[in-house]
C-alpha cells in the first residue's frame, strides 16, 4: 500500500511540474547552503587534523602574551633567550628552537616588491625542530648554512605567483632593508600566502639588517618533549619555571604555553561559531521553502476536494488520506533536498577551485561525507513532511458527502 501512494506521491507532482519546481526553489537555496558550508568546515577541520597528525603532538609553542604563533606585533615583554635556557632546562623538554622576526619590503628587478616575514633560521642542532613546524622543505637550492652571510630561503610564491613581474630563481637576488640578498633556496608549497612569502635569513644577516633589535629577544619559542611525556604535564612545567624566571604571578603571566593540540581546537571553536551563525542565516529559507511547500499543498488538497471524496466513499480511511498527503509533501521536501545536495556540492567544489588555483591556498577544501548528504536528504525530507502536516490533517478530516459536492 505505502508503495502506491508513494507512486500516486510522484504523478501527482509530476503533473504539475512548475509548481513543483517553484515550491523546491526555497528548498534546494538552503540545503545548498547548508551543504556547501558544512562540506568546507569539514574540510578544514580534516586540513587542520592533517596538519596536527603532521606536526606532531609532542611539540609545545611558547609566544609572547597576546601574540599568535609569533608572528603579531611586539609586545612590551618579549621572549628572550634566557627563556630559551630556561625551558630547555625543563625535565622532559628533549630539544628547544626559537627565531626573531619582522615584517619588511621585500625588492627585486624593476618595480617588484611585497610585504614579507624575514625569519631568522637556526643554524644548530635544533633546526629540524622549526622545520618540522613550519613544514617547510627544500624545492630547489640548498638550506642556509653557518658560513652564509646575506644569503636567503624565500618561500614558493617567488618562484611562481602570477602577481609579480619576474619570478625568481635561486642565484637571484632580493633587496631587503636596503641589503642585498642571494637567494639560495626556494622552499616548497606550505599552503598560505604569509607562509609561501617569508623570507629566511642566517640570525647574523639579520642583526645587521635590523641593528636597534635587541640580539637577546625572540619571537617565539617551540619545545620538543620526550617519548612518553604528556605535552600537558610538561606545558604546566614551563610555566611554571618561565613565572619564577621572569618574576611574573599566576594570573599574571606575560606569556602564552600552548600545545598545536589547544591551537588547532581554538581555530575550530571560533570557526564552529561562525559555521553555527552562517547555517542560521541559510535556514530561513529553509523556513521559507517549508511555508512554500504548505501552501502547496493547501492548493492541493482544494484541487482534489473531489478526489479525496472519492477515496473516502469507497473506504480510505482518514489515516490513509493523511498518510498520501504527508508522503507526498515530504517527496516535495526530498527533491529538493536532492538539488540542494548536488548544488550545494558543487558550490564547494568551486570554492576549493578557486581557494586553490586563485588564492594558492590549501585551507579551502571540501569534504562530502555520507552522513552530511544522508542528513541533509533527510533533513529535507522531514522538513517537507512537517510542513505538509496541516494541510494532509485538513484532507484527512473533509466529510466525504461535502467533499463529493465541490465542484
Amino acid at each position: 500500500m505505502i508503495k502506491d501512494y508513494i507512486k500516486m506521491a510522484f504523478e501527482n507532482l509530476r503533473h504539475r511540474k512548475v509548481r513543483t519546481f517553484l515550491t523546491l526553489i526555497g528548498i534546494f537555496v538552503g540545503i545548498a547552503a547548508v551543504v556547501a558550508l558544512v562540506s568546507l568546515a569539514q574540510g578544514f577541520q580534516n586540513y587542520l587534523d592533517a596538519e596536527f597528525k603532521e606536526l606532531g603532538a609532542d611539540k609545545i609553542i611558547i609566544n609572547p602574551a597576546g601574540s599568535s604563533f609569533g608572528l603579531n606585533d611586539r609586545t612590551p615583554d618579549p621572549l628572550t633567550k634566557d627563556d630559551v635556557a630556561t625551558i630547555s632546562a625543563v625535565k622532559g623538554v628533549k630539544e628547544v628552537s626559537s627565531y626573531s622576526f619582522q615584517v619588511s619590503t621585500v625588492k627585486w628587478g624593476r618595480d617588484d616588491q611585497t610585504f614579507a616575514t624575514i625569519i631568522t633560521y637556526p643554524l644548530d642542532e635544533n633546526r629540524n625542530l622549526l622545520e618540522e613546524i613550519t613544514t617547510a622543505t627544500i624545492l630547489q637550492g640548498r638550506k642556509l648554512k653557518n658560513t652564509d652571510g646575506f644569503k636567503a630561503v624565500v618561500g614558493y610564491d617567488y618562484l611562481t605567483a602570477n602577481r609579480f613581474s619576474e619570478n625568481l630563481i635561486t642565484g637571484k637576488k632580493i633587496t631587503i632593508e636596503g641589503k642585498e640578498f642571494e637567494i639560495v633556496g626556494i622552499n616548497d608549497k606550505i599552503g598560505s600566502q604569509q607562509d609561501d612569502e617569508s623570507v629566511f635569513i642566517t640570525e647574523n644577516a639579520y642583526f645587521d639588517i635590523y641593528p636597534d633589535e635587541d640580539k637577546n629577544d625572540v619571537g617565539a619559542i617551540f619545545a620538543r618533549v620526550h617519548e612518553g611525556e604528556a605535552p600537558a604535564d610538561i606545558v604546566k612545567k614551563i610555566e611554571k619555571d618561565l613565572r619564577k624566571q621572569r618574576d611574573v604571578k599566576e594570573g599574571e603571566e606575560d606569556f602564552e604555553v600552548t600545545t598545536f593540540e589547544d591551537l588547532i581546537q581554538s581555530f575550530l571553536n571560533i570557526f564552529n561559531i561562525v559555521q553555527v551563525v552562517l547555517i542560521g542565516i541559510a535556514g530561513i529559507s529553509l523556513v521559507v521553502g517549508g511555508i512554500g511547500i504548505m501552501n502547496t499543498m493547501y492548493t492541493a488538497v482544494l484541487e482534489r476536494t473531489k478526489d479525496i471524496g472519492i477515496m473516502k466513499a469507497i473506504g480510505a480511511k482518514n489515516s490513509d488520506v493523511l498518510l498520501i498527503f504527508v508522503i507526498e509533501s515530504g517527496f516535495l521536501g526530498l527533491m529538493g533536498g536532492v538539488l540542494g545536495v548536488l548544488i550545494g556540492a558543487g558550490l564547494a567544489k568551486a570554492v576549493e577551485y578557486l581557494g586553490t588555483n586563485a588564492f594558492g591556498t590549501e585551507l579551502l577544501k571540501a569534504a562530502l561525507p555520507w552522513w552530511l548528504i544522508a542528513g541533509a536528504l533527510g533533513f529535507a525530507f522531514l522538513l517537507g513532511s512537517l510542513f505538509g502536516t496541516l494541510p494532509a490533517r485538513r484532507a484527512s478530516k473533509m466529510n466525504p458527502v461535502d467533499a463529493l459536492r465541490t465542484e
